[in-house]
């Protein structure tokens, strides 16, 4: 954590700043110092007195570059965002051009002459005709090749900013497609119960409210969830309460449900919802189309570097594990694949038939631990 005098919003991004404008300083300073180790051997060829004029002509070159780089970029950025043609951003990069010569010839030998006048030593460069037909080819060479850098530079930021706006919809879409899917789980858990109430007011009306009353604890829990996609194994087995508490309102002892989940695996994390619709599975094609004892497990256990839920049901068979259209297995194999898509550890889900009846579902996900 940051200090509380430092302002989290601002630090990082100063740093970052910091650390470009030294690598900037540097990258310039050890152009200069090799073009001035290049200028030292003609300059000792051709009988110079002064080994440091060298090194002064061309840091003082480099110097002068350095401050305006930064200018045309400037100008870069603001010539790509006006719709010119191209008749027009030639003309303004001509004008660039010979506006640079200038500025870059001022600085350039104004810092030389500064220096040679502290040191007292006399410096004729020539007159300003023959130092403009000198320098200005040059400078327009480079002033070339910067604004050939800058538009780069300009293009891999538009790029990068491009492939950071696709990653957030790529999330914002991946939210949503999750929101889907779970909020289909809520009506469906609704109406199911909401048929059993009915059922039970013509039997028991003490039983009919027994449900209404664990229906509203469900739907006060599953409605918390509206802005949640997952959470911890422990929160899931909590909400799991009011609807097995249906379980046996409806069923009374001909249906028994036994949970074991290790501490350690109660506080990973899980997709909302993931459960409810396994049980209400094996409910709907086991315990309600058989009149025998009939029983439903759920197991979590931590599986070397993945959690392993299980839940299996001793009634039932296994037919298709998909339907078109439909809520249960389906949606939550494409709960897995949208969560777990890019996690190094893939989500699976499995379903095993059981001898002599029965069938069992066990999904392996990645460890994510509550944070």
């Amino acid at each position: 954590m940051l200090p509380y005098y430092f302002p989290a919003s601002s630090t990082k991004p100063q740093q970052r700043l910091y650390q470009r404008g030294a690598i900037y300083i540097a990258f310039w300073i050890a152009v200069g110092l090799l073009l001035a180790i290049a200028q030292l051997q003609i300059y000792v060829r051709s009988g110079g007195q002064h080994l440091w004029e060298p090194f002064l002509w061309e840091l003082s070159s480099v110097t002068a570059v350095a401050a305006l780089m930064p200018l045309i970029y400037r100008w870069i950025s603001f010539a790509d965002t006006c719709n010119w043609n191209k008749l027009q951003l030639s003309a303004t990069h001509i004008a660039m051009a010979c506006g640079f010569s200038m500025a870059h010839v001022g600085l350039m030998y104004g810092i030389r002459f500064l220096v040679y006048f502290l040191i007292d030593v006399r410096y004729q460069p020539g007159s300003l005709l023959s130092i403009i037909g000198y320098e200005a080819p040059k400078d327009f060479v480079t002033y070339t090749l910067l604004a050939g850098i800058c538009y780069g530079v300009i293009l891999m930021q538009r790029e990068q900013r491009r492939q950071r706006r696709v990653v957030e919809m790529e999330a914002e879409l991946l939210q949503a497609r999750l929101a889907t899917l779970q909020n289909q789980l809520q009506p469906h858990f609704l109406f199911n119960t909401l048929n059993l109430v009915s059922a039970l007011m013509a039997e028991d009306v003490e039983r009919a409210d027994t449900v209404l009353v664990s229906l509203g604890d469900l739907l006060r829990s599953t409605l918390a969830l509206s802005n949640r996609t997952s959470h911890t194994l422990k929160e899931e087995l909590h909400i799991l309460e009011p609807y097995l508490a249906i379980m046996e309102a409806r069923f009374g002892q001909r249906l028994t449900v036994k949970i074991d989940c290790d501490e350690a695996a109660q506080v990973c994390m899980i997709p909302c919802l993931l459960l409810l619709p396994l049980i209400e599975n094996a409910v709907h094609h086991g315990v309600e189309k058989t009149t025998s004892l009939s029983s439903i497990k759920v197991l979590g256990r931590l599986d070397g570097d993945a959690l392993r839920l299980t839940v299996s049901a001793n009634v039932g068979a296994l037919e298709r594990d998909t339907r078109e259209g439909g809520i249960g297995l389906a949606n939550t194999r494409a709960r897995l694949n949208q969560i777990y898509e890019g996690s190094a550890t893939r989500a699976t889900i499995a379903l095993i038939p059981l001898q002599p009846q029965g069938v069992e579902v066990v999904i392996n996900l990645p460890i994510i631990s509550e944070s």
